[in-house]
C-alpha cells in the first residue's frame, strides 16, 4: 500500500488539516479512505479544476465523497475553477451531488465568468417546482462565485440545493444572471435560516428588497466597489419599503 501512495506522490496527512489535492493524486483518496487504518478526516479539501482535469479525475473524487456517506463528512470543501471548463459534464454534476450527499456543511466554489447557455434562456418558475424536497442537504454555508452553477447541466443541482438546504450564509456572485433571471430566482427562494447574503451588484434593487422582506438577513454584502448594508438598515422599515 505505501508503494501505491508513493507512485501517486500522495502523502497521507497525519493530523486533521487542510488538504490541497492535485488531480494526479485523486485516485489515492478512496484507497486511503477504504483500505487503510490511517485515514484521518481532513478539516477541509481544496481542489482545482483545470484544463488537465478529466472526467476520470472527477469520478475519482466523487468516489471518495460517496465513501463518506453515512459516516463522517469533510466539514469544508473548496472547488476552484481557475480556467472555466469548456462545458460542465455529467461527471462534474455528479461530483457536486456527491459533495452535498456526503454531509458537507460548508461549500465554496470560485471561478471565472463564462457564458454556458443559461443567459440565452429564461429562468423558468417550473425549475423550482421540480426541486425535490427529498434532497437531504446539510449545507449551511454556500458560496457560489461562478456562472457554471447556472449552466443547463448544473442548474438543477443549484436550485435543488438552494431550496433544500439549511443555509445561513449565501454568496451568489459572478453568476452572469440578467436582472429578469435574478428577479425570478429571488422570488422563488425561501431560505428560513439565512442570516448573511452576498449578491452581484447588478441584482435588481426591488427584487432584493422583496426577498429581504421575507427573510431575517442581518448582513447584506455586494462585491468590492459596492456598499455593504449594515444590520440597522436591513431591519428598518424605510429600507424594506425602498424600490
Amino acid at each position: 500500500m505505501p508503494s501505491f501512495f508513493q507512485l501517486l506522490h500522495f502523502v497521507p496527512p497525519q493530523v486533521p488539516n487542510f488538504l490541497d489535492i492535485e488531480h494526479t493524486k485523486l485516485e489515492a483518496l478512496s484507497v486511503w479512505r477504504c483500505t487503510t487504518n490511517a485515514f484521518i478526516m481532513p478539516d477541509s479539501i481544496w481542489f482545482s479544476v483545470t484544463e488537465a482535469t478529466t472526467d476520470r479525475h472527477l469520478n475519482a473524487l466523487s468516489a471518495f465523497f460517496e465513501s463518506l456517506q453515512g459516516c463522517d463528512h469533510v466539514p469544508r470543501v473548496h472547488l476552484h475553477l481557475p480556467r472555466a471548463p469548456r462545458q460542465p459534464t455529467a461527471s462534474f454534476n455528479h461530483l457536486l451531488n456527491g459533495i452535498q450527499a456526503s454531509g458537507c456543511k460548508d461549500f465554496h466554489c470560485h471561478g471565472v465568468q463564462q457564458t454556458y447557455g443559461i443567459l440565452q434562456t429564461s429562468l423558468k418558475s417550473s425549475y423550482f417546482t421540480k426541486a425535490t424536497s427529498s434532497c437531504d442537504s446539510k449545507l449551511e454555508v454556500l458560496e457560489i462565485a461562478s456562472s457554471v452553477f447556472f449552466s443547463p447541466m448544473v442548474l438543477h443541482f443549484t436550485i435543488t440545493t438552494l431550496c433544500n438546504s439549511p443555509i445561513t450564509r449565501l454568496t451568489l456572485t459572478n453568476t452572469l444572471l440578467t436582472a429578469a433571471q435574478w428577479s425570478t430566482l429571488l422570488a422563488h427562494l425561501s431560505l428560513w435560516h439565512l442570516l448573511s447574503l452576498e449578491v452581484d451588484g447588478n441584482c435588481p434593487t426591488h427584487s432584493l428588497v422583496n426577498f429581504l422582506a421575507r427573510h431575517n438577513v442581518t448582513n447584506l454584502t455586494f462585491p468590492q466597489g459596492h456598499p455593504t448594508i449594515p444590520h440597522a438598515c436591513l431591519s428598518s422599515p424605510p429600507f424594506l419599503g425602498a424600490s
